[in-house]
C-alpha cells in the first residue's frame, strides 16, 4: 500500500531559505522564476501578482480587512470543488486524502509564511494592528487575508519548501495537488480579485 499520509504539507517545516540573513525576506517578486521545477503559476495569477505589485509600490494600496473571501473560504470552496469533481469521476487527483492534506497544510504554511515573507513594507502595520494589538480579535491570518497573498504564497512555495528531506513520490503528490489548487484559483479568480 501507499504510505501517502505519513507525510503531509503541514508536516514539513517552513524555511526561508536564508536562515543566516537578518533581512527580512520580500514578497514574490513577480517577475521572478523559479529554478524550481516544483511549481509553475498559470499566466493568469502571474498577471495578478504583478497588478498586485504595482498596485501597492507604485500606490500603496493596502487591501481593507478582513475579506469576506479569506483564505481559509477560498481553500474550503477549492476542496469542496475537488470532491465534487471526484464524486463525478472527474478527478484529477484520485486521492482526496492527499488534497485534503494539502489544503490543510497551506493554511499552516500561510499562518506561518505571511509575517515573514508575504508583506510588503506598507502592509506591516496593518498586520502589526491586526495580531499584535492589544485587542487582538484574529488567531490566523487565513481568517483575514485572502487571494492575493494566497497567490503570494504559492509563488513563494518552491523557496520555502525543503524539498530534499522529501521522497520523490511525496514530492511528485505535492506538486500534482499544488498545479490543481493553482489551475483552480486562475479559473476562478475572477470572483475573488478585480
Amino acid at each position: 500500500g501507499n504510505n501517502s499520509s505519513t507525510t503531509s504539507l503541514s508536516s514539513i517545516p517552513l524555511s526561508n531559505g536564508n536562515e543566516k540573513k537578518r533581512k527580512k525576506p520580500s514578497p514574490p517578486s513577480p517577475t521572478a522564476t523559479s529554478s524550481s521545477s516544483l511549481l509553475q503559476l498559470p499566466e493568469q495569477l502571474k498577471l495578478i501578482l504583478n497588478q498586485d505589485h504595482w498596485e501597492i509600490t507604485s500606490n500603496k494600496k493596502i487591501i481593507d480587512l478582513p475579506l469576506a473571501d479569506t483564505v481559509t473560504s477560498i481553500l474550503d470552496k477549492f476542496y469542496a470543488f475537488h470532491q465534487r469533481q471526484c464524486a463525478t469521476g472527474q478527478c484529477e487527483n484520485a486521492s482526496s486524502t492527499s488534497i485534503a492534506q494539502t489544503v490543510e497544510g497551506l493554511k499552516e504554511y500561510f499562518d506561518k509564511a505571511l509575517g515573514l515573507m508575504l508583506l510588503y513594507r506598507f502592509e506591516r502595520q496593518q498586520y502589526s494592528d491586526m495580531f499584535h494589538s492589544k485587542e487582538k480579535a484574529w488567531k490566523s491570518a487565513c481568517q483575514v487575508y485572502g487571494f492575493v497573498h494566497l497567490v503570494r504564497l504559492l509563488c513563494k512555495i518552491p523557496t520555502i519548501l525543503p524539498t530534499q528531506y522529501l521522497p520523490q513520490d511525496k514530492l511528485d503528490a505535492i506538486k500534482g495537488d499544488l498545479e490543481e489548487i493553482c489551475n483552480w484559483l486562475a479559473e476562478n479568480a475572477g470572483s475573488f480579485f478585480s
